[in-house]
């Protein structure tokens, strides 16, 4: 909260024309937007950001980093997989090492 929209009334702006903020939590338009961070959350809680504990990239992701070998192929569809190192890997894996001598 950083107080922005306190002490903005008609008294303290004369001659402006202030809107009203959220009387109370039990303003309409505060639960309406309450309601909508809530849907957020819960679709959050169950379809992650590839930066949240929990999240594992969808199975075209991990079917095509088995084969190109990045991931191993016995990876079973429960086991977690760090999307970062992956990608490093990957990425990696078309880096140019010249042949030995």
């Amino acid at each position: 909260d950083l107080g922005t929209c306190q002490g903005r009334t008609a008294a303290d702006k004369p001659g402006q024309n202030v809107p009203e903020v959220f009387a109370s939590a039990a303003d309409p338009d505060y639960q309406r937007l309450l309601a909508m961070v809530l849907d957020a959350k819960k679709w959050l809680d169950q379809n992650k950001r590839f930066d949240m504990p929990g999240f594992r990239p969808n199975d075209p992701y991990i079917r095509e980093m088995k084969r190109y070998g990045i991931l191993p192929a016995t990876l079973g569809p429960q086991d977690p997989v760090d999307p970062y190192a992956a990608d490093r890997a990957y990425w990696q894996s078309l880096w140019y090492v010249p042949p030995k001598p």
